[in-house]
């Protein structure tokens, strides 16, 4: 009994978004849950994966509270993924504080577009090969007529193959396209 081998594709897959927090806060509020059941359900259709987390602030208070409390923001994300069965071992944990802000701390909504936690997913998603193209193969009855055409084009065009215009300054030839298309005149200006 002989197998068959199946061929698969494997697609890189990146899956990149951001979880907000609120002011001097690491908690999860439903949105975030709803973003991160979103991400778990994607998970699935990957073959293999790795999460990344970073941890921000925005710019109020102190700089090594803020490395702590963007530290605190990506680890109760990455707990709540292995609350959803996400092997841990796949999940890596990075916080910079108020080092990186996407939008200048100059208002609150600024601000609060700098307490956030970016999850990126890599991963590969693995689908069925399209089957093969096989390429059309004429008859050998189409084959005989292209050879017809191409010479009766052939005897009918050889004394002007390369013509010259005067006044415009053209130069015509013949072109070969293809045994579907067979021969056509292109021309160029000197």
């Amino acid at each position: 009994m002989t197998k068959k081998a199946t061929i698969a594709l494997i697609v890189p897959l990146v899956i990149v978004m951001t979880v907000c927090f609120g002011f001097n806060s690491s908690v999860l509020d439903d949105r975030a849950h709803q973003s991160l059941d979103n991400i778990v359900g994607q998970l699935d259709s990957l073959s293999d994966y790795t999460i990344h987390l970073i941890g921000h602030t925005d710019n109020s208070g102190f700089n090594s509270y803020n490395d702590i409390l963007s530290e605190q923001r990506a680890i109760a994300v990455k707990k709540y993924l292995i609350s959803k069965n996400i092997d841990s071992t796949k999940i890596t944990v990075d916080f910079y504080g108020e080092c990186e802000p996407i939008a200048p701390n100059t208002s609150e909504d600024n601000r609060a577009l700098n307490r956030r936690v970016e999850i990126i997913v890599n991963g590969q998603k693995t689908e069925p090969a399209p089957p093969p193209i096989v390429p059309q193969t004429s008859s050998s009855e189409q084959v005989k007529q292209d050879t017809i055409m191409f010479q009766k084009q052939e005897i009918q065009e050889k004394p002007s193959l390369e013509k010259k215009i005067k006044k415009k300054k053209v130069r015509r030839r013949l072109v070969w396209t293809g045994w579907r298309t067979g021969f056509h005149w292109s021309t160029s200006e000197r």
